[in-house]
C-alpha cells in the first residue's frame, strides 16, 4: 500500500474546489477584486462557463 501524504490530500481536494463553480463564486465574494485568488477564481469559473455552453447544443 502506498503512503499518502496530507500534501497530496491537499492538492487533491483544492484540485476539487477549484472545479465547484459554487465554491468559486464563494471565494470571489469573499476576495476583494485586487486579490489573486479573486482573479484565478474568476478565470477559471469562466473557462467552466465556456465549456458548459460549447456542450449545450
Amino acid at each position: 500500500m502506498r503512503h499518502i501524504t496530507a500534501t497530496e490530500v491537499m492538492i487533491a481536494h483544492n484540485d476539487q474546489l477549484a472545479r465547484d463553480p459554487r465554491h468559486l463564486k464563494r471565494l470571489m465574494e469573499f476576495w476583494p477584486r485586487e486579490n489573486i485568488v479573486h482573479c484565478m477564481a474568476k478565470l477559471l469559473l469562466e473557462e467552466i462557463e465556456r465549456k458548459n455552453a460549447k456542450e449545450e447544443p
